[in-house]
C-alpha cells in the first residue's frame, strides 16, 4: 500500500480521489492473481470485507447514515474489465462448440438469412434442359387460361422441377 492509503486508515480519514484510484488498482492487481475475471460476486465479497475493517476509509454513507461499497465495487469491477479488455483468455464465455465437433456433425453449410444452396448444379433425375422448359411453358400456359388457382394445383411438383431454370 502507498504511504497516503496507510496515513488515511491510521487516521480514519476519507481517501482522496487519486489514491483511492491507486488503491483500486492495487486491489484488482491483487485480485487478479487468483482469479483472471472474477465476477461480481466475488467482487462485492472482496469489498465488503475491506469495507468492514476501514469503513470510514473505503465506505459509502447512505441517507440512513449506512455504509455501504457499491461505489467501490463498480470501480472494481470496471477496472477488471478495462485490464481484461484485450485478453480474450480471461473471458468467462466459451464457445458451445469446438469447431473440431462441429465438422464431425455433417451439417451442410448454415446461413443466417436466404437459402445456402440457391445455385444447383445438377438437373433433377429423369429431367433434361428441353423437359423442363416443355414444363415452365405449360405453367406459363395454365397461368394465363386459369390464374393462380390453375396454378396451386400443380404448384410444388413444378417449382420443385424446375427450380434450375427459375433461379
Amino acid at each position: 500500500m502507498t504511504p497516503e492509503i496507510q496515513s488515511a486508515i491510521a487516521n480514519s480519514t476519507r481517501l482522496n480521489p487519486a489514491a483511492r484510484r491507486a488503491m483500486v488498482r492495487e486491489l484488482v492487481d491483487q485480485i487478479r492473481v487468483h482469479n483472471a475475471n472474477p465476477n461480481r460476486g466475488i467482487c462485492l465479497k472482496v469489498v465488503n470485507d475491506i469495507i468492514q475493517k476501514y469503513p470510514t476509509c473505503f465506505g459509502d454513507v447512505d441517507d440512513d447514515e449506512n455504509t455501504v461499497g457499491a461505489s467501490l465495487v463498480q470501480k472494481v469491477k470496471t477496472r477488471i474489465e478495462h485490464v481484461n479488455r484485450n485478453n480474450t483468455l480471461a473471458r468467462l464465455r466459451k464457445n458451445k462448440h469446438s469447431n473440431r465437433q462441429a465438422r464431425t456433425n455433417g451439417r451442410g453449410p448454415v446461413d443466417q438469412y436466404g437459402c445456402v444452396r440457391w445455385a444447383p448444379q445438377e438437373l433433377p433425375s429423369g429431367e433434361t434442359d428441353e423437359t423442363l422448359q416443355e414444363m415452365k411453358t405449360q405453367m406459363q400456359q395454365l397461368y394465363a387460361q386459369e390464374g393462380m388457382s390453375g396454378v396451386e394445383r400443380a404448384l410444388q411438383r413444378w417449382l420443385q422441377r424446375t427450380y434450375i431454370l427459375q433461379r
